[in-house]
């Protein structure tokens, strides 16, 4: 799920805090030899440079960077490629050549990088050298082949075992630790998959025109505007229960995807957009996004747009998906998708008697979704814990409301 809009706007004032430290802080250099092997099995000699401020970089890419280069002789011919962005912080992580033009391919998120590159979805960038310039080639131009072959950052090239060496495919893979591995993958449909999957990605700060998905949304926003269904509040209770931190990992190990719902649903989003420079920027929510498993191999959408009605957790059974959205204390709307995201039906719930939860944030919490023959079993609960929630705590207030539904067709 995203971050909320607070906490991301408070990281991008941290970043920029951190570059305008950099500009003031004591440079550190760090500067070595790489030699990559390119798609077709030719090892290349690279000449890599990077500047930090003084202090040890806690992340590879990270905003104590000053700048960085990358100097490759070919043919007698000595090409650079220098990072143009303001503050770098994003280090490259592909060297290609693309018939005899070299080619750098660099990771792209958060605001400035994607403002810089016109907001890729794919999460990278690839930089042709041509006529004596820099330019954005697509990548699906790049060579079959492709694969991460970059050192991610220098740091640990300073450890005596590893100083004034070479950077050769052995020594990379030692340092980029679990290369080759789902979250640290090498070929070019992996690391879009991570890069574009980031909360401050590209694709989440400026979604790309989606047809679908707006369909989809005005599709689902008609359908919950059906007849209301009652329910029935079978049990009530205000007497503590404990809660130990197995059961709420049991319940809310995945908050936002229920284990049913394994090899159907894969997360859940927030979608949002960016407008502004670099200058200054604002965002918007734009509505939720229930991502399937393969999902662009099946015909529907789980999209909603953005309202006073967030997604609570989605669950599965045999084959069918609830997303619950909670309009209230007392009001929610179901939709129910087949396996392929086509839509069965959408339903308003009313709790009655509901508000009387929630003492201290308006209304009681979803606490757990079980799917029954005929309907659904809602549990609202208030749940006070010390620390963090996952480690257990008590329920001091607790509801259960029973659903009926008709069977889905």
């Amino acid at each position: 799920m995203n971050l909320p809009i607070s906490i991301f706007l408070r990281r991008t004032a941290a970043f920029v805090a951190c570059a305008l430290f950099a500009s003031t802080a004591v440079a550190k250099k760090f500067a070595w030899t790489e030699l990559v092997t390119i798609h077709d099995g030719r090892v290349v000699t690279l000449e890599r440079v990077v500047e930090r401020h003084d202090g040890r970089a806690t992340l590879p890419g990270s905003s104590s960077m000053i700048g960085q280069s990358v100097e490759v002789r070919m043919a007698g011919q000595r090409v650079i490629w220098k990072d143009d962005l303001e503050h770098p912080y994003l280090m490259p992580v592909i060297f290609e050549m693309a018939g005899d033009d070299p080619v750098i391919v660099t990771p792209v998120y958060g605001f400035p990088g994607c403002e810089h590159y016109d907001f890729p979805p794919e999460g990278l960038a690839a930089l042709r050298w041509r006529n004596g310039t820099w330019t954005r080639m697509p990548l699906a131009d790049l060579p079959p082949g492709t694969r991460k072959n970059l050192l991610p950052s220098p740091e640990m090239l300073e450890w005596p075992e590893y100083r004034g060496r070479t950077v050769d495919d052995v020594l990379r893979r030692k340092i980029d630790y679990g290369l080759g591995s789902p979250g640290n993958p090498e070929d070019l449909a992996g690391m879009s998959r991570i890069y574009s999957g980031y909360e401050s990605s590209c694709r989440h700060l400026h979604p790309p025109a989606d047809p679908a998905a707006d369909a989809a949304r005005e599709h689902n926003a008609v359908a919950e505007r059906a007849a209301a269904v009652a329910s029935r509040l079978v049990e009530e209770s205000t007497e503590p229960r404990a809660v130990s931190r197995q059961e709420y990992l049991r319940t809310h190990g995945n908050k936002w995807v229920r284990d049913n719902c394994a090899g159907l649903v894969d997360r859940v989003e927030t979608v949002s957009r960016t407008a502004g420079s670099k200058q200054g920027h604002s965002i918007s929510a734009m509505g939720y996004r229930v991502y399937l498993v393969d999902e662009g191999n099946k015909p529907g959408r789980l999209d909603f747009g953005y309202s006073n009605a967030p997604v609570q957790p989605v669950a599965c059974e045999k084959g069918v998906i609830y997303v619950l959205r909670r309009i209230d204390a007392t009001q929610l709307v179901l939709h129910r998708f087949r396996a392929d995201g086509t839509l069965i039906d959408a339903h308003r719930i009313v709790l009655a008697g509901a508000e009387r939860m929630g003492r201290s944030h308006g209304w009681g919490g979803l606490w757990e979704v079980i799917v029954q023959e005929g309907g659904l079993s809602l549990v609202l609960a208030d749940y006070d814990y010390s620390g963090t929630a996952n480690q257990g705590g008590t329920i001091v207030h607790r509801q259960v409301y029973a659903v009926n539904l008709p069977p889905p067709p």
